[in-house]
């Protein structure tokens, strides 16, 4: 099958596949590649964190990608703290001259 998919059927198959149906079914009844299937699975999949909240591995990406950009932010922010700390420190010591 070498047509574009929608994400919203590719999760609605690995749905049947979380709700109990065969691998071997999905692949021959709508002509999924195996490896195709996997690859859907390990994106789509949902993971149960609690009882109310669940996650798939995009989620999770999308989480990390987040993560790393704040923690940059929050360096870039320590060190202009630094650098405005000790350009104020520097006017305070030369305006006592």
């Amino acid at each position: 099958m070498n047509q574009q998919m929608s994400e919203e059927y590719k999760k609605s198959i690995i749905l049947l596949y979380m709700n109990g149906k065969p691998i071997e079914e999905i692949v021959s009844e709508f002509g999924v590649v195996r490896s195709t299937f996997y690859r859907w699975l390990r994106r789509y999949r949902e993971i149960k964190l609690s009882k109310d909240e669940v996650m798939t591995a995009d989620d999770i990406r999308a989480l990390q990608l987040k993560v790393a950009r704040l923690e940059e932010e929050n360096l870039i922010f320590k060190k202009a703290m630094a650098i405005f700390t000790r350009d104020s420190r520097n006017e305070l010591t030369q305006s006592d001259d």
